[in-house]
């Protein structure tokens, strides 16, 4: 793969007489050299052709007070506060003064002696956090509740096997896959229920009706009266969890439809159960949970790759290292499993140590989805673990 450099000093000028925008660029390099190349590096590559050529006078030491002009992708690392070299913005949106950006992960670009300097400093046998200590003393058996990507405030023409998805039909189902699947968990003897939030909880992030990047959505009522539904939902799940299990752990999920939204969806429910339930509501990627040798994290399944998921988490969590550690991760997003999401047939795939399972929709198809020819089962599931791995699945859906 050549260097921006290397391209500007070889095909500069037949780049600039092309005059093609990032996106052209991006195949224009594919087709042309070896390698392959983003959109955000032939943005790159424009924008080092835009810039005027050096000035050849002896540069003079900025004085006190000068400041210099911001690079975009520095505005951005410190709005989102990613300073880490291995997440470079690959979409960007918004206005100048408030500019957005999605991100991905590259740990290619993560340097190979740091990287081996890291794996060959763990010590698998001495890696033991206090959560696990306390978690192998204290419970025997933790839940995951996944009912995710509920998109309260959604309209469909396509609402089979639900009569309307209005949102009393969804808050309806929340409930009863809630109460089904606590069921299941006390007759599974678990004592810590964990219960994932957000996760496109609402279909729109706003009231404009349009999903955080601005994609306009069909909706059957105000986003103010879908956001009142999926707090009562959540808090009436929590309120009778606390009756039956003796901890009970809330982890934020912010989706691509409800991001905003469900952030204060955390804060709202942070206020009302902090000190009475453990409320996990920060901004990080991924979250994790943990018994004893098993780390369940937690993530909605938009911004990162299946295959990235194991280079992220044994970089970021040593403590996963340890010899006989089971880890899984759990995502919803897709709406839809079936052989090609993740590579494999089933929900699931296991790859280089780790378990990524893709858990049901509870809404039905869009119009959207519908149209496209993505079909799947709404529903809900438990997961249940002991401090050694994984044990059960229980599944919920409106058919039952």
């Amino acid at each position: 793969m050549y260097t921006i450099d290397e391209i500007l000093t070889l095909h500069g000028e037949t780049i600039k007489e092309l005059g093609l925008g990032r996106r052209s660029l991006a195949q224009w390099l594919n087709d042309n050299l070896d390698g392959k190349y983003t959109e955000y590096f032939a943005r790159r590559v424009l924008d080092e052709l835009e810039r005027p050529a050096p000035d050849k006078t002896p540069k003079t030491i900025p004085q006190m007070g000068e400041k210099r002009t911001r690079t975009m992708e520095e505005i951005l690392r410190e709005e989102y506060n990613l300073h880490d070299p291995t997440w470079v913005p690959v979409s960007v949106w918004g206005s100048p003064s408030n500019p957005r950006a999605k991100w991905e992960r590259r740990l290619d670009l993560l340097d190979a002696e740091k990287m081996q300097a890291i794996i060959e400093n763990l010590n698998p046998e001495k890696l033991q956090t206090e959560s696990q200590e306390n978690a192998d003393s204290i419970f025997r058996r933790m839940a995951v509740l996944s009912i995710r990507d509920t998109h309260f405030g959604m309209f469909t023409e396509h609402p089979g096997p639900y009569a309307t998805y209005d949102l009393d039909e969804a808050q309806a189902a929340y409930l009863k896959a809630a109460s089904k699947l606590m069921i299941e968990a006390e007759h599974m003897n678990v004592d810590h229920l964990v219960i994932p939030f957000g996760s496109d909880a609402l279909h729109v992030d706003g009231p404009e009706s349009r999903t955080t990047k601005g994609t306009m959505q069909e909706v059957s009522t105000s986003w103010l009266r879908a956001f009142e539904a999926a707090l009562q939902s959540l808090n009436a799940v929590v309120e009778d969890a606390r009756g039956r299990f003796a901890r009970v752990t809330l982890v934020l999920e912010p989706g691509n439809h409800d991001h905003s939204l469900s952030q204060a969806l955390g804060i709202a429910v942070k206020a009302m159960w902090e000190g009475q339930v453990e409320v996990l509501a920060g901004y990080d990627t991924l979250k994790k949970v943990t018994i004893g040798d098993t780390h369940v994290f937690m993530h909605h399944g938009d911004s990162m790759k299946p295959a990235a998921y194991h280079g992220v988490i044994y970089s970021d969590y040593p403590e996963c290292a340890r010899r006989g550690a089971y880890i899984e991760v759990l995502s919803g997003h897709l709406h839809h499993r079936k052989r090609g999401v993740l590579l494999e047939t089933g929900d699931y795939l296991e790859e280089n140590g780790i378990v990524h399972r893709i858990t049901p929709a509870l809404c039905p198809a869009s119009n959207w989805a519908e149209a496209g020819g993505y079909r799947s089962e709404p529903g809900a599931q438990l997961t249940v673990y002991t401090p050694t791995g994984f044990i059960a699945l229980f599944e919920w859906n409106p058919r039952a």
